[in-house]
């Protein structure tokens, strides 16, 4: 769930950001990544950002940070949000305030980063768990059902209706990752609902391959590894990951933004973040901070219906 964090810092110099060229290399700037998310309708709609920030980061300071971050003239001149006609806008004018106004509240949570193989997703790829199978046995094939839709997202295949279905057979009576099965809130596992959900236009695949490709190389983009100081023979993430849902503004009108929920400011809207009403799934904000090399990533996408 999202801290609601307000008001202004403690008084401390705030953290200054400077955009950074995109990656010449890795999976974002990859082609086959790339045309990956085109087809699940996941590129025209987003954007991937890196910033160098200038002051040590805490994590007991994560608010400050993302307040900062949205107050600074780094992010007004680089980070814009899609409204739901398909233009980028800066997010201070998308939340209906002024184009220098001062951030003064970010809805946020820290998503759980520790994976660092793929075993968590072994479940749905055993045919021994999953009755019906999710995937085909002695295959990477999808187990096809009939047509559905289920939150506004047409459900063919039993991956989609395992992710969406609260009385899906597999996650209700087979333990197969339930919703609320820890594992689920992993940021391994959030990029790969992500990947296989797409966007409105999403060409969905018929083999669970190159979600699992897809999702492996963007975590690794995101997420940096270090030897772990307890077991060389082993890694752990050294990344910590925010999912921000709401941003406020100084002088922004109540209702400015996405939706008519509360945000963080106690007014109505999302800031603008997002151009559907409502806590889409689809809708997402990732800050992924390396605190070594003093690098945040950021990885926005809004969810658009075209029709």
């Amino acid at each position: 769930m999202a801290a609601s964090v307000a008001g202004p810092g403690d008084g401390s110099p705030a953290t200054s950001f400077v955009s950074l060229p995109a990656p010449a290399s890795g999976a974002f700037s990859d082609p086959d990544v790339a045309s990956f998310l085109k087809k699940w309708d996941l590129a025209p709609n987003a954007r991937v950002l890196r910033f160098r920030y200038t002051k040590p980061f805490h994590r007991m300071d994560a608010s400050a940070f993302l307040r900062d971050f949205f107050s600074s003239s780094a992010a007004r001149e680089h980070f814009r949000v899609v409204d739901r006609a398909g233009t980028w806008r800066p997010i201070a004018e998308a939340a209906g305030a002024d184009a220098g106004a001062k951030c003064v509240a970010v809805d946020h949570a820290l998503v759980p980063c520790d994976a660092v193989s793929m075993s968590l997703f072994d479940p749905i790829l055993d045919d021994a768990a999953a009755n019906p199978p999710i995937v085909r046995p002695g295959t990477d094939s999808l187990a096809r059902r009939v047509d559905d839709v289920i939150d506004g997202f047409q459900v063919a295949d039993e991956l989609r209706d395992w992710l969406l279905n609260p009385d899906n057979e597999n996650a209700r009576d087979r333990g197969v990752l339930p919703a609320d099965h820890p594992d689920r809130a992993q940021f391994a596992f959030r990029i790969f609902e992500h990947l296989v959900l797409g966007g409105a236009m999403c060409q969905f695949e018929d083999r669970v391959t190159p979600y699992l490709d897809v999702a492996k190389r963007l975590y690794k983009a995101l997420v940096r590894a270090k030897p772990d100081p307890n077991d060389p023979k082993r890694v752990k993430t050294a990344s910590d990951v925010y999912a921000v849902e709401g941003v406020a503004f100084a002088g922004a009108a109540a209702g400015a933004g996405a939706g008519e929920e509360t945000n963080a400011a106690g007014g109505k809207g999302k800031g603008g973040l997002f151009p559907e009403p409502g806590a889409h799934r689809q809708n997402f904000c990732y800050f992924a901070v390396d605190a070594r090399r003093r690098h945040v990533t950021v990885w926005y996408h809004g969810f658009r219906a075209y029709w």
